[in-house]
């Protein structure tokens, strides 16, 4: 009986050893349920242009989905428990009728996907059929379908179709590119994806752009079936200049189907014989010492005849103070419009002073003044120059240069400058936006 009472005994202890044992295996493999899969979190911007706000987000993933909408700024945020990629995604905005389309594709733009024209574009390409139907659609088969490159096989084909439209090549990833969109509280935070959402948007009516994701969608090779038509513009169209200052004037212009150059086939130059002086190749102009109206032309060189002018006026601008040291000593941008605060600018800008400088004449009327100040720096060389103020519709842009660093052979005065412009100009109920120059 003893010896039957101890193998029970140790039958038991192996019992509860095994037991032990897989317990353990089961913690460490995450069994047991004391740990969960990570959620899937998606995340984007929706914009055509300005951002799409209060736009319901619908995502479809190879496993999982879920809905969330957009914020002011257009961006979501999508969190998809146990959700796994790809996933292809919807945006509906009620009070508008827009829907758009695209993708999440790991590899590629991973769980980054905005939703814009151009996302609409290659998923109807990917997708070779309508994207809204792709989409309706969408399941674990068509997930598993997907890769990143017939992704980037789809984006080539819309950069070919839209080359004669606009140049997009330098957009890298057009699904998951980071985007910050402009907004109607705004409208000038966008960036530089954004403003090419808006010139596509402007440049392509709503049945036109019907027309290209038909091609998409359809034909084998993607050619705009419409006639190329060469077009230029450029950047500002009219400014205003203090006398002898520079600029850098742009152009952009649309590419036959494909032609790739190796440089922008623009040459610029002046109209006026006394206009001032221009860079041909990369557009730095300098404004003239005398007051008047000027032109500059830009014109293509493989299209001779198509042109756009830049309108330069000399005189509207008023240099009213520029120095080395500012009693400013942060740096910052101000835009004054009534006389009380520009009096207490002016103070702290020549503060420290003996005389103090007599405040100079505005009349707020019809003037305003803009300033730049550097903010404290580590020596004499620094320097900051207003050289223009032009208008693009929504803000008065007031482009403005720092100094360039001095050669290796030139010594700088060892002192800390706070350099500063204050400029006086007509008067404008745009908002001001500063804008670094070159």
């Amino acid at each position: 009986m003893t010896k039957v009472k101890a193998s029970n005994n140790n039958s038991a202890m192996r019992v509860m050893l095994m037991a032990g044992l897989v317990a353990a295996g089961l913690s460490a493999c995450g069994g047991g349920g004391s740990e969960t899969a990570k959620p899937l979190a998606l995340q984007g911007t929706a914009a055509v242009g300005l951002a799409v706000a209060g736009g319901q987000v619908r995502a479809k993933c190879l496993k999982g989905e879920g809905t969330t909408s957009t914020a002011a700024d257009g961006s979501y945020k999508l969190s998809i428990p146990a959700g796994e990629l790809p996933c292809a995604l919807e945006l509906t905005h009620a009070s508008s009728g827009l829907q758009l389309r695209s993708l999440a594709v790991p590899g590629g733009n991973g769980e980054m996907a905005n939703l814009t024209l151009l996302t609409e574009m290659v998923t109807t390409r990917l997708a070779r059929r309508d994207a809204a139907a792709y989409f309706a659609g969408f399941d674990a088969a068509a997930g598993k379908a997907l890769s990143v490159d017939k992704v980037k096989l789809a984006q080539a084909d819309v950069s070919k179709l839209l080359a004669p439209t606009t140049e997009i090549r330098n957009l890298g990833d057009f699904l998951g590119t980071p985007l910050k969109a402009a907004t109607s509280a705004n409208p000038n935070q966008g960036d530089a994806q954004d403003k090419l959402l808006d010139a596509l948007h402007m440049r392509l009516s709503k049945a036109r752009q019907v027309q290209l994701l038909g091609v998409l969608a359809n034909a084998a090779d993607p050619v705009d079936p419409a006639p190329f038509q060469p077009w230029i513009t450029v950047e500002p169209q009219a400014v205003s200049m203090l006398a002898g200052a520079s600029q850098t004037l742009m152009a952009d212009l649309n590419y036959p189907p494909n032609v790739v150059y190796v440089r922008l086939p623009v040459k610029w130059a002046l109209q006026e014989a006394n206009g001032g002086a221009v860079e041909a190749l990369n557009g730095r102009y300098t404004a003239p010492m005398a007051n008047g109206v000027y032109h500059v032309r830009a014109t293509r060189e493989d299209f001779g005849s198509v042109s756009a002018d830049v309108t330069v006026t000399v005189g509207q601008l008023l240099s009213l103070d520029q120095r080395s040291i500012s009693g400013v000593k942060k740096a910052r941008n101000a835009a004054v419009l009534d006389q009380a605060a520009w009096a207490e600018l002016w103070n702290q800008h020549v503060a420290g002073n003996s005389p103090a400088p007599a405040l100079p004449a505005v009349d707020f009327g019809t003037q305003m003044v803009v300033a730049v100040f550097l903010g404290e720096r580590a020596n004499g060389c620094a320097s900051v120059a207003i050289s223009g103020v032009a208008s693009n519709g929504a803000a008065l842009q007031v482009a403005y240069q720092e100094g360039k660093p001095p050669a290796d052979n030139v010594s700088c005065t060892q002192v800390v400058s706070a350099p500063a412009h204050l400029v006086r100009l007509p008067r404008s109920a745009l908002p001001v936006e500063f804008v670094l120059k070159p």
